[in-house]
């Protein structure tokens, strides 16, 4: 939320307008939320190994978060921790399109269908 306020301000002071169009918020929700989820992506990718570690097809090779990531950084270094990030983002940016979506679906049902952008997205 922290990117999405910066970016909105720093729109609003370069732009001089109170408040960012339609497109402008949809770029700076879909920057703040791909911030995020490279953010936390280490976290998860360690938390996933060690999930993954005894299951059914992985041995038991991890015996912690500690030693998730120190084998994740002797065998793959710091972009071993970033690793499958991009069909994260890919996601990240599909679901935040699709809530907008379908958040302008539901206002104008509740406007009683007059708005355009139902006719638009029921095409």
């Amino acid at each position: 939320m922290s990117t999405f306020e910066a970016l909105k301000q720093g729109y609003q002071r370069s732009t001089g307008k109170q408040e960012p169009g339609v497109l402008a918020l949809l770029a700076f929700g879909s920057i703040s939320g791909s911030v995020g989820a490279t953010s936390v992506y280490p976290l998860n990718l360690v938390r996933t190994r060690l999930q993954a570690s005894g299951s059914s097809g992985h041995p038991q090779i991890y015996t912690g978060v500690w030693d998730v990531a120190a084998k994740t950084w002797e065998r793959e270094g710091w972009r071993g921790f970033y690793r499958g990030l991009f069909p994260t983002l890919a996601k990240v940016r599909f679901e935040f399109f699709y809530s907008c979506i379908f958040d302008l679906l539901n206002l104008s049902s509740l406007l009683g269908g007059s708005c355009g952008v139902h006719i638009l997205c029921r095409v």
